[in-house]
């Protein structure tokens, strides 16, 4: 059997810790360990994207896609392995109402005016899809398109609205009030800091565990040898006689 894993990230602001197998799949531990099924199993390999969630992570300097400092893309929970998301933060449909101050978010509201929900199964694939490509857009002053949402949205499928009502709301939600990912960016400075303290307190035992094996390989040490074939005097055979006593 695979060694376990401890894994930490940042799941909806908060830190979780826990210890997997390598090849755990970020959907079972969503929905059978830490309660959160908004993410929806479907078709487990990835082509549905009802189990749609956003990981982020410090963007890299210069990042023109970042959004304030962080680098935001969709992932299909159902073939994520946990482990990967180690160092991480993780965002989920469950989320969404925080960033948006205890409402609906734009994504969200704009699937009720738009009637872009029926069965809802798929649904909260749809609004993370939705939510990543709102705050991509934000970040950059822009305005997708028609064709560009849905591309943004074409790891998602809809088996009984049909597209036309989602794609209106993924138009709609950029007509509505601005939500920001947080207010005076807070909750993303609040992220970005737990983030760096993850990576610091995992470069810190990276640290700890080579200076333990260095000490280890210089704790050997090397005496000069005795040489057997020389004949103990007798002051010898009297320390030996000693220290056997």
């Amino acid at each position: 059997m695979a060694k376990k894993q401890a894994v930490s990230f940042k799941l909806n602001g908060k830190a979780v810790d826990v210890v997997v197998e390598p090849r755990e799949l970020l959907i079972h531990t969503l929905r059978e360990k830490l309660a959160h099924t908004g993410p929806h199993i479907g078709c487990e390999t990835s082509h549905c994207g009802a189990c749609t969630v956003v990981v982020g992570e410090l963007a890299a300097p210069g990042d023109a896609a970042a959004v304030r400092g962080l680098s935001l893309r969709t992932v299909n929970a159902c073939i994520q392995f946990l482990p990967t998301l180690d160092g991480k933060a993780l965002f989920t449909v469950e989320d969404l109402k925080d960033i948006a101050g205890g409402a609906l978010h734009p994504a969200q509201q704009a699937m009720v005016d738009c009637h872009g929900s029926q069965c809802g199964f798929c649904t909260p694939g749809f609004v993370m899809s939705l939510w990543s490509a709102y705050e991509h857009h934000s970040a950059c002053a822009s305005t997708p398109s028609r064709q560009q949402l849905a591309d943004e949205l074409s790891g998602n499928l809809c088996r009984c609205t049909g597209y036309r009502p989602i794609l209106d709301a993924g138009q709609r939600m950029f007509e509505q009030p601005r939500a920001e990912f947080d207010t005076a960016d807070r909750r993303v400075r609040e992220v970005e800091e737990q983030i760096a303290a993850l990576r610091s307190a995992l470069a810190a035992a990276e640290q700890v565990r080579d200076e333990r094996g260095g000490q280890a390989g210089r704790a050997v040490r090397h005496e000069a040898p005795c040489d057997l074939g020389a004949p103990l005097g007798g002051a010898q055979h009297e320390a030996v006689r000693e220290e056997r006593e």
